[in-house]
């Protein structure tokens, strides 16, 4: 599952499908927000509009499930039959809750049944998690102390599934105040179990990505979203509510239903953002998840939380040491080969047995290059033809 978010195309469709499924949920306001029982045109764009939104919807899960699914074929090349395995429910479980979009979409009746199969693609992900807490309790038992950390916060993701698929579940309609109260109160559960498990997780420092704060913002928006779903269908689900009642209650629920799903896609654009600076998100993962000694790493982010790898990184070899240019001396590092001759200032005589000058950087550092040379030795004059004693001799 973590592998997804080390995917820059997953991340890139998830923000894509996060945009698509807020502007479904955009035209279900804009339904409710129009509608008028006294005017015929009115209900025709209540239903068109519902129809667009329940579209847009089908497609934004549709682009969700092509996000998993890249993240399933990138990692075919790895031959990692637990990672495949993994990602191979994931594909299933989102699969299942396009199809409940996609009947919802298609069909005009009750919607009984495409809530029911979406609700099991959300346990599938719920097993998912529960199947991660497994792994990494046992992972516990053979190596202590090594992931007792990580087992507690999957099996609070795995129960905030749970409720999230069994509220999902149910066929809540307007006459149906008693469900529409607990369907609203069992997935605001749920979520309010995510959000509530990454933020402390984070606090915990297991999640460093700077895109954690916009998910736990855009959870809580919509726990909320579901706590007024809850309120609207106590008070308006029932013989005694009104059409405007109704229109303003489920229109606000709409709207910041809107609001969450932008956050949760702005934080997937935040993660993008992330493996393009890092030059990450690129290749498949490389590792088993069969224990946290096998957990997949990539550009230092641990894959069953996220975090830092903060291993201390293996020094490069450093360069044997070069062989000293002046005989008798030990060699002091990499200085100048011996094939180079260290540079000697123009018109110095060479006496035999003497060392040349070295070069500047070594033990004994040579004259700064930025300073003018010394003009070189002259030679002597030649003595003048017929040179007398009492001449004065010239002086070098």
């Amino acid at each position: 599952m973590n592998a997804i978010t080390k995917s820059r195309n997953s991340m890139l469709l998830l923000t894509v499908a996060a945009g698509v499924y807020a502007l479904g949920s955009v035209f279900a306001v804009l339904a409710f927000a129009t509608f008028s029982a006294d005017s015929q045109s009115s209900y025709n764009t209540f239903r068109d509009l519902g129809h667009a939104s329940d579209w847009l919807h089908f497609v934004g899960s549709l682009v969700a499930l092509a996000a998993v699914a890249n993240v399933l074929w990138d990692q075919l090349k790895t031959q990692q039959s637990e990672l495949l395995t993994e990602l191979g429910m994931a594909s299933a479980g989102t699969l299942l809750i396009a199809i409940g979009s996609l009947i919802t979409a298609a069909s005009d009746s009750s919607q009984s049944t495409a809530d029911v199969i979406g609700a099991i693609g959300v346990g599938v992900w719920a097993l998912l998690a529960l199947s991660r807490a497994a792994r990494y309790n046992l992972a516990e038992q053979q190596t202590p102390g090594a992931a007792g950390s990580l087992v507690q916060p999957w099996l609070v993701v795995s129960a905030g599934l749970v409720l999230l698929a069994i509220g999902s579940g149910f066929d809540v309609t307007v006459t149906d105040q008693s469900l529409g109260i607990a369907a609203g109160i069992i997935e605001a559960l749920g979520l309010g179990l995510l959000a509530a498990v990454i933020a402390v997780s984070r606090e915990r420092g297991l999640l460093l990505s700077p895109a954690v704060r916009l998910v736990v913002a855009g959870l809580a928006v919509l726990v909320l979203q579901f706590v007024i779903s809850a309120v609207v269908a106590g008070i308006e689900f029932t013989p005694h509510g009104t059409i405007t009642g109704l229109r303003i209650g489920v229109s606000l629920v709409g709207t910041v239903q809107t609001i969450g799903v932008v956050i949760l896609g702005l934080a997937a654009w935040t993660r993008v953002g992330e493996l393009v600076a890092t030059g990450a998100g690129t290749g498949a993962a490389t590792g088993s998840l069969g224990g946290l000694s096998g957990v997949v790493r990539a550009t230092g982010w641990d894959v069953p939380w996220g975090h830092r790898d903060t291993s201390p990184a293996t020094p490069a070899a450093a360069p044997p040491p070069a062989p000293s240019p002046i005989p008798g001396t030990p060699p002091t590092g990499p200085i100048a080969s011996p094939a180079a001759p260290p540079p000697t200032v123009p018109g110095t005589p060479t006496v035999p047995g003497t060392p040349a000058p070295p070069s500047a950087g070594g033990p004994w550092a040579g004259p700064d290059p930025t300073e003018e040379a010394p003009p070189p030795f002259a030679a002597p004059p030649p003595p003048p033809p017929g040179g007398g004693a009492g001449e004065d001799k010239p002086q070098p």
